[in-house]
């Protein structure tokens, strides 16, 4: 017993004292909004903000590509936000391009070229995209990767 009361004593006398910690309240969080918006700029968000929020203070460019964003995301203040550019995929006709249009296709050399010409003068033009897989050289494997290239 006296053990424990002495323990007690002890602990008392050396433990720490307890002092409240002070939190500050943050009123707004500031957030900077970039690229592809009339005016870039840094705007003043309530805490918790999403994307969303912070796009409703600005306004976007008719070539604004808001597709990549997550409008739920939540914001911290001096986050960045980047709007980028739409970008278009030129795609190649296969009944009208020439060899040299052909050649810049991803997966598509001199050789093949010249067959795609070749199969297109002997059998009229392409009706399909899947068309191409006629011409020899071109398989399913290739047909895939040189499919979103190409249009009729």
């Amino acid at each position: 017993m006296k053990i424990l009361l002495i323990f007690l004593l002890l602990y008392s006398i050396t433990c720490p004292k307890l002092e409240p910690i002070q939190i500050e309240s943050v009123s707004c969080i500031r957030v900077s909004i970039q690229g592809e918006v009339a005016e870039e700029k840094e705007v003043c968000l309530k805490p918790y903000a999403t994307i969303r929020d912070a796009l409703r203070e600005v306004e976007l460019t008719k070539s604004a590509d808001t597709s990549t964003i997550n409008p739920q995301i939540v914001l911290a203040d001096g986050d960045v936000i980047q709007i980028s550019k739409k970008t278009e995929i030129k795609k190649i006709s296969i009944n009208f391009a020439s060899k040299e249009e052909l050649i810049t296709l991803k997966g598509i050399g001199e050789s093949t070229a010249d067959k795609i010409i070749q199969f297109r003068n002997k059998n009229g033009l392409f009706q399909s995209l899947e068309d191409l897989m006629n011409v020899p050289g071109i398989k399913q494997a290739r047909f895939n990767q040189l499919k979103d290239q190409l249009c009729l």
